[in-house]
């Protein structure tokens, strides 16, 4: 019965996601949809990883263009293919965390877990977009399943696959290419012992999983590039900010500067002065934040509680300002992300709610912690919100431990107080 119940889970997920990419197909891909877009097509057709046929190209993490390679070798350049595919990836995650929050809890957690991944209308929609959030996500748990699996690193084979899962996570996007950290601290927590020996295991897996990719853009460009460029264009708009320009602004003067470096054609077609550009605008951006680091300082935390308290709404079309749709007298919109911020809000606050009540199994679940507090680093560089997605899942189990406690606690008090 529990396995039909998660099978069911699972279909739904898939008929929601299904659902929605077909009731909303993608029409176009734009900006860094586009650049998916090109890279997949260009790969699936022979032309490489590459943005123009012909010139290898160092500005994307790999995953996602391949897999979408390998959705358009099989079925054609078809965005609707691309997006039912990651329909089946976002279905995907809601078994995992179910396996997750089961080791880490119990069953009635972990189908609850499910369920809210499942329904969550957010992580929805985003399977209807070319964005890389969706298999991020999906490698992301697949990697602290598995760490969970180890029992603290106390199986080493699971502990090793969790390491290339962790490798195959940075490949789609390079954020966590530092959470091996995060790992060793987890495993300090857990109190298994030989923290240093086993992180060293991980690392190996984590490093052999990214090594080929690191070693072609040795031979491509001679350089050492362990995934791909990336994170200059928001730190040197965050660097102006400190100056006092709007972000905004920011992003606008990166194509002058850039005009600037290339006097020639061969120059901006060539693979590594898009290296050498990015690491210029990184330095430049460090500089700025280093000359003013308490505005900077004052930057980052205005900007945590907005990565933490946001509607979302924008993935689903809800993207104008609030008095905009207000003139026009079209109140469903701002209903809408009302109701996302109300809801958001409420997560946010049964996950802390959630931890409370689980402190009495902390070493089990210190990753989680560990994974809310590493993605806050995003608040140093960029305030988009859809970085934050691939948190929720954690968040959805605490969520739900919380709101089984408050349910027991005042509908049925003999089970709170047995603490089931």
């Amino acid at each position: 019965m529990k396995k039909n119940g998660i099978l069911v889970v699972f279909a739904l997920a898939l008929a929601l996601r299904a659902g929605y990419v077909l009731g909303f197909p993608l029409r176009t891909a734009v900006d860094d949809a586009y650049q998916y877009d090109t890279i997949g097509w260009n790969i699936a057709s022979g032309a490489g990883f590459s943005l123009q046929p012909g010139f290898p190209t160092p500005e994307r993490a790999p995953g996602f263009p391949f897999f979408l390679s390998l959705v358009y070798f099989l079925f054609g350049h078809s965005l609707l293919m691309a997006t039912l595919a990651q329909a089946v990836v976002g279905a995907l995650t809601c078994l995992l965390l179910y396996d997750l929050a089961k080791r880490l809890f119990d069953e009635r957690t972990a189908m609850a877990a499910a369920w809210f991944a499942c329904l969550y209308p957010v992580t929805v929609a985003y399977t209807g977009l070319l964005l890389s959030e969706t298999l991020f996500t999906f490698f992301f748990v697949l990697c602290i399943c598995l760490f969970v699996r180890s029992g603290g690193g106390e199986k080493k084979g699971w502990l090793a696959l969790s390491g290339a899962a962790l490798g195959l996570t940075t490949l789609v996007r390079a954020t966590t290419i530092l959470f091996p950290a995060g790992i060793f601290l987890a495993l300090l927590l857990s109190g298994t012992g030989r923290p240093f020996r086993k992180t060293a295991l991980f690392m190996l897996a984590f490093a052999l999983a990214i090594l080929p990719w690191t070693a072609r853009n040795y031979v491509r460009f001679g350089v050492f590039l362990p995934v791909a460029t990336g994170g200059s264009t928001c730190l040197f708009a965050t660097g102006r900010m400190t100056e006092g320009v709007p972000y905004t602004r920011g992003f606008e003067e990166i194509p002058a500067k850039w005009k600037e470096l290339a006097g020639a054609k061969e120059f901006w077609q060539a693979p590594e002065s898009r290296i050498a550009f990015d690491r210029l605008l990184k330095a430049e951006g460090m500089k700025k934040i280093k000359s003013h680091p308490f505005k900077y300082f004052s930057i980052v935390l205005q900007r945590l509680p907005k990565y933490w308290l946001s509607s979302h709404s924008s993935v689903l079309g809800v993207d104008k300002p609030l008095g905009e749709y207000y003139a026009k007298g079209e109140y469903f919109p701002i209903v809408i992300r009302a109701g996302l911020l109300l809801f958001h809000g409420g997560i946010l606050l049964l996950t802390g709610l959630g931890m409370f009540y689980s402190r009495g199994s902390f070493r089990k679940w210190a990753v989680i912690l560990l994974i809310l507090l590493y993605f806050n680093m995003h608040a140093f560089f960029d305030m988009c919100p859809r970085y934050f997605v691939p948190i929720f899942p954690y968040m959805f189990v605490f969520c739900v431990i919380a709101l089984f406690r408050l349910r027991d606690r005042f509908f049925n008090p003999e089970r709170e107080q047995a603490g089931t």
